[in-house]
């Protein structure tokens, strides 16, 4: 599995909101074998992204799907959008990628003074 974590840090909570997205590789053939051996030489089969079911989709390319990040009223967000990211497979390496990653990304607000809005209240004597 190779995830990406959104961290969010929301003004208006002590909590944080974090959004996950996985992309799952699988080293399997349709018949469930993930590699054969000929001869007494071994040869693994490609690993490939997995589909909601685990099943091979036959591609060693997946994405990370594009996250607009949520809008807090008075606040401006350091990154409004998280861009799609592909995710280039290495099939017959050891591991789907070069190295198990998590990416974090953590999402920051500031107030912004650009979106103050004031109300004046008149007194009349």
């Amino acid at each position: 599995y190779i995830s990406r974590e959104i961290m969010i840090h929301r003004p208006d909570s002590d909590q944080e909101d974090i959004v996950t997205q996985v992309i799952h590789f699988i080293r399997k053939d349709k018949n469930g074998n993930s590699s054969y051996t000929t001869d007494g030489k071994t040869t693994y089969v490609p690993w490939t992204v997995a589909d909601s079911d685990g099943h091979s989709t036959g591609t060693a390319t997946g994405h990370f799907k594009e996250y607009e990040t949520p809008r807090v009223a008075d606040y401006a967000a350091n990154k409004s959008l998280i861009a799609d990211e592909e995710v280039a497979g290495d099939p017959y390496g050891a591991t789907p990628v070069s190295r198990d990653r998590v990416e974090k990304v953590d999402i920051n607000y500031n107030f912004d003074m650009n979106q103050v809005s004031m109300a004046y209240l008149a007194v009349l004597t």
